[in-house]
């Protein structure tokens, strides 16, 4: 029940496709107003929810939105995850991860991993890791590994280290 139902805006006859046409339209152009503004974005994703289509407009919308920062990654990240959108929680994953490689930020790097479970990306911190001990005799975030649990299994090499 929504507010077009409730407040008898439209009928509620459910064998009137006509009427269950429009109540969609309107709710996706509402959802599509708020998925547009920078700080709406999340209500307007639970409005995606009870339109037709919403699973693929809403993974849409989702990679759309611009990640200045972790926080905002994780947000989308955590929508994601909720409707099984695993395909995106791994893109954005990945280039977060991207990202954190990107500014020498091995730590950080590795706890995106730990969302996308990408081979190739854990085998490139497990080989940047392993190259700075060696010059350095000293490692970013080892504290991260420790709490890592399964995740170590994704790469060999990261199992190793």
């Amino acid at each position: 029940m929504d507010l077009f139902t409730y407040g008898n805006y439209i009928g509620n006859d459910p064998k009137d496709h006509s009427v269950k046409r429009l109540r969609s339209y309107l709710l996706r152009n509402y959802a599509d107003t708020l998925m547009s503004h920078s700080s709406l974005w999340q209500v307007g994703a639970d409005y995606l929810d009870y339109c037709d289509s919403n699973r693929e407009l809403l993974e849409l919308y989702l990679e759309r939105i611009p990640m200045k920062t972790e926080a905002e990654a994780r947000k989308i990240i955590y929508l994601a995850k909720k409707r099984n959108l695993e395909n995106l929680v791994k893109t954005i994953s990945n280039v977060m991860t991207s990202k954190a490689l990107s500014n020498g930020k091995l730590g950080t790097a590795l706890t995106w991993v730990m969302h996308s479970r990408d081979v190739r990306f854990a085998d490139e911190i497990a080989d940047r890791w392993l190259k700075d001990y060696s010059k350095y005799q000293k490692v970013e975030g080892l504290e991260i590994f420790k709490n890592m649990g399964s995740c170590m299994l994704v790469s060999d090499k990261l199992t190793f280290v």
